[in-house]
Order: structure tokens, then sequence, then C-alpha cells
């Protein structure tokens, strides 16, 4: 079952959860200003279109150059000429606020990792092998051999890849994770790249 939320608070550049950090921004977000994936659906065995969008209430404006140690920027998503692209074996960062292992504590200070991006094949047979019908042409997986990776909480962060540019792109959003260790196996996202029209449809609402 699920629940239309009500209002609640967005911090953009925090890395604390209990404090704020200087050039902190919080926002009130109404539910109009959520897009949730028409297509959306979620079983107990089964998950598909699992990625959503939310609008600020008011712009946000950037430096025109990069400042040091910022912890607020803008993100690139993959170009229209990247939609075929599968990323296999790119090493790919992910962070977030998740648990470090099941039924564990959430973390109090924001976490990243770094894991190779593999195969669907490969997802698709481990998620398989439990019963889970997560992985489709939507999903992109990574490898969690460094013993790091997504767990409870840690859903809706972003996984980026490093271009030729020293730019990061957006190319999945946490959306599962092996269980019950979070750390032997591999974590699952929504592939950006899939859904990229319909983010792009979605930005102009």
């Amino acid at each position: 079952m699920f629940y239309r939320p009500g209002n609640f608070s967005i911090r953009l550049g925090a890395t604390k959860r209990e404090e704020f950090d200087e050039g902190t921004m919080v926002f009130s977000i109404p539910p109009t200003n959520i897009f949730r994936h028409p297509n959306f659906s979620s079983t107990e065995t089964s998950l598909r279109n699992d990625i959503a969008m939310i609008k600020l209430p008011i712009g946000i404006t950037f430096p025109t150059r990069p400042v040091k140690n910022a912890t607020i920027a803008v993100i690139k998503l993959p170009s229209v000429s990247a939609k075929k692209k599968t990323y296999v074996g790119e090493n790919a960062l992910m962070s977030g606020w998740g648990q470090f292992e099941e039924d564990g504590d959430f973390s109090d200070f924001l976490n990243w990792a770094i894991n190779p991006v593999i195969a669907n094949a490969d997802c698709q047979a481990k998620f398989s092998s439990l019963g889970l019908d997560y992985v489709y042409n939507g999903s992109i997986c990574t490898s969690t051999s460094s013993l790091t990776g997504t767990c409870e909480g840690d859903d809706g962060g972003p996984l980026v890849v490093m271009g030729s540019d020293k730019k990061y792109t957006l190319i999945g959003v946490a959306s599962f994770a092996n269980v019950p260790t979070c750390i032997d196996g591999y974590s699952g996202f929504a592939r950006v790249t899939f859904f990229l029209d319909w983010i792009q449809k979605t930005l102009k609402k």
C-alpha cells in the first residue's frame, strides 16, 4: 500500500544528517511537486520504473566558476547518443545515507563508494536466484566486491561516472540492493538512459 505524502523538506548541500553545513539550502516541497513515473510498479518480488523527480519551489543560481569544496552543483544527464551505452566495466561513484548492514543504524554522514558497472545478465542471474524479478532494461547494476554498496536508506541516491571532461554524469538512481548483507552481491539502480525521454518531458512541467 502506498500513501500520498504531505509536505516534506529537502536539504541541498548537506553532508551531515543532524547538522547544517555552511551553505545548506532547505526547501518545503508540496506533493504537487513530486512526479513519480506513471508506470511505476512494485510487489514483493518485482520492481519496475522505480524513478521519480522533484521540482524545487524556486530556481537555484550556481556560480559560473567551480567552487572549491562546494556541496551543491549541477549534474549532467547522459546525451541522447548515449542511450544504448551500457557503461559495463566503468567505475561508478554512488553516495547515500543508508545503513552499513541490514537492521543497522543509518549513517550520520554522507558516505560514498566506487564500484564497477556489471552486465545486466549477471545482475539478473543473481537476483533471480533470490526469487526477485528486479532487473530489466531499465536497470543498471554495480558489483559490491569491494564490500561497499547500497543498502536500506540509500534509495534515490545517485550513481555517477566521470567523463573525459572531468565532469560527472548521472547514470543511475539507487533502487534495490542485495539482501541480507547489502555488500555481498550487487547494487541495483534505475538506468537513467532508459528514462531520458520521460525525464526530458517531465522537466517541462
